[in-house]
């Protein structure tokens, strides 16, 4: 508990499991089994950092925006990884097969020491069983709200589930940014209501099929982050510039 309040007043990230206590995160990272933890002067607080990570949820399409991300991140310059039902990949690579959409996907992700940007799938049966597994993102991602494993773990609903997918909303500060789909009613909703579960309201991106979708066009004029399609092109508009991330055709 001590190098994990340690790692917070430095701005340092970190991963906890039943074997091992991670620092940082990707090239940034230094990992420490339980029963051999160092003292927090002991740390080499100076090689320690995070990177750029995205995490994704949502009842649909988790698996294609987690390679869509990761393939921008590419495009970028940066050694992606990611995981998503598919497996673990490291700068393209396989490294492991299987459905990976959970917290042991996301930990085999960020200690990677040769990682430097990382996108997460965060699939709604992790969230219920172990948790988020990290303490912050840059970017959190939900991509759909819709009737899916009904019964499970107390969630009953459409609102219960939204509310679980909207807990990836914890792990943005007021440096990052919240994406939701403005085609969705009920995301919609609650993303506006956000400060009453977590006490302020995060930073929000709104993205659409159609990238001329009212609720996008209002954000924009607030400077806001929105992305959507226009003429077959998937455009993204940030702190009041416009990007053309290319034909929707060719990203496959």
């Amino acid at each position: 508990m001590a190098l994990i309040a340690e790692a917070a007043t430095r701005g340092v990230c970190h991963m906890l499991d039943e074997t091992a206590l991670t620092l940082g995160a990707g090239v940034g990272c230094r990992s420490w089994p339980l029963d051999a933890l160092p003292r927090p002067g002991d740390v080499p607080w100076n090689t320690l950092r995070t990177i750029p990570i995205a995490a994704v949820t949502g009842s649909n399409g988790k698996t294609t925006t987690v390679r869509l991300v990761a393939a921008c991140a590419r495009a970028h310059g940066w050694r992606d990884g990611f995981n998503c039902t598919d497996g673990v990949f490291i700068g393209r690579a396989v490294v492991a097969t299987g459905d990976y959409s959970g917290p042991a996907g996301t930990r085999r992700v960020l200690r990677d020491a040769t990682v430097e940007a990382a996108v997460l799938e965060t699939a709604r049966g992790g969230i219920l069983r172990r948790g988020l597994a990290i303490d912050r993102a840059d970017v959190a991602i939900v991509t759909n709200i819709s009737p899916d494993h009904f019964g499970e773990y107390g969630i009953d609903d459409l609102q219960g589930l939204a509310d679980v997918k909207l807990a990836i909303a914890h792990l943005i500060d007021a440096e990052g940014l919240l994406i939701l789909n403005a085609d969705d009613a009920l995301l919609s909703g609650k993303g506006r209501m956000l400060e009453q579960r977590l006490g302020w309201q995060p930073p929000l991106g709104w993205f659409a099929r159609d990238y001329d979708h009212p609720a996008l066009e209002q954000h924009r004029a607030a400077r806001g982050a929105t992305s959507g399609v226009r003429a077959g092109r998937l455009l993204a508009s940030f702190d009041g510039r416009e990007h053309d991330l290319g034909a929707i055709g060719s990203m496959h």
